[in-house]
């Protein structure tokens, strides 16, 4: 959702086209494995983002009409900083 929300909001800049690529590809596998377990179901999973015409910067996310999705990014970093000490495990 985190990632959802802030490329909606930003658009997908060439720094970012990387990170669409990412959110496709999960919501596409979402979407058939909610197909697969429940076939009679609509699939819950968005295929398709509202961008923006332009792609913005991402200061643009520390505008107050953005405020209410911060709360999307501790879950996300907190996830990332776990991601990254399970990798240091392997490395080391």
């Amino acid at each position: 959702m985190c990632l959802h929300a802030i490329l909606e909001r930003v658009g997908t800049p060439l720094h970012l086209q990387s990170l669409h690529f990412v959110w496709q590809s999960f919501s596409q596998a979402l979407a058939t494995l909610e197909n697969e377990l429940c076939p009679s179901c609509a699939p819950s999973v968005p295929h398709a983002l509202d961008l923006p015409e332009v792609p913005l910067k991402l200061t643009t996310l520390a505008e107050p009409a953005w405020t209410h999705y911060r709360i999307l990014l501790v879950p996300s970093y907190n996830g990332l900083h776990r991601f990254r000490a399970g990798c240091q495990l392997f490395t080391t």
